[in-house]
């Protein structure tokens, strides 16, 4: 009587075993591509479709107005960020490094950051004004090392002048 016992244990269990190999079998199998649309012949005129995905494209109007608007709020589409600095514990800042990032579809030739060192009290103790050279569209420029200052406990950063001259600024000042 065990012995049969013993053989149904095992016939199930094999069976079970084998109807999960034959289940990940079936439904592991790749599904195959659907072939290839056939290629047009050179005669045949491929006209593309259009879609929510198509853009517009821009008239002179449209560019002339974008640049006019560059020109005018330029200040806005540059950022002047502090990458880092050491303040030093007696007041004093080291190791200033800044970039500027152009948020134009326009190359910037130039500009002219202003970088104060501002005192404890909040009173401005120096300034300097620090070049950036080539700055691609919307990208952002190389690290730009600065000058140490023995006072100050914080910076103001802060674009000031430009040379762009895909949007026809050929220099201009800000204070």
């Amino acid at each position: 009587m065990r012995s049969w016992l013993v053989f149904w244990r095992f016939a199930a269990i094999s069976t079970f075993i084998l109807l999960l190999f034959v289940a990940f079998w079936r439904f592991g199998e790749k599904q195959e591509a659907p072939p290839n649309q056939p290629v047009p012949a050179i005669n045949d005129q491929a006209i593309p479709e259009l879609g929510n995905t198509t853009m517009p494209i821009d008239t002179v109007d449209e560019i002339e107005k974008r640049k006019e608007y560059l020109r005018e709020f330029w200040d806005k589409m540059l950022r002047v960020d502090l990458v880092s600095y050491k303040p030093r514990d007696f007041g004093g800042i080291n190791d200033v490094v800044i970039k500027v990032r152009n948020h134009m579809e326009f190359d910037v030739e130039f500009i002219r950051v202003e970088v104060k060192y501002i005192l404890a009290n909040g009173k401005v103790w120096k300034t300097l004004t620090v070049p950036v050279h080539n700055i691609p569209a919307n990208a952002q420029s190389p690290r730009i090392q600065i000058a140490d200052s023995p006072r100050g406990k914080t910076l103001q950063l802060k674009p000031i002048g430009i040379i762009c001259k895909g949007i026809g600024i050929e220099e201009e000042l800000r204070k």
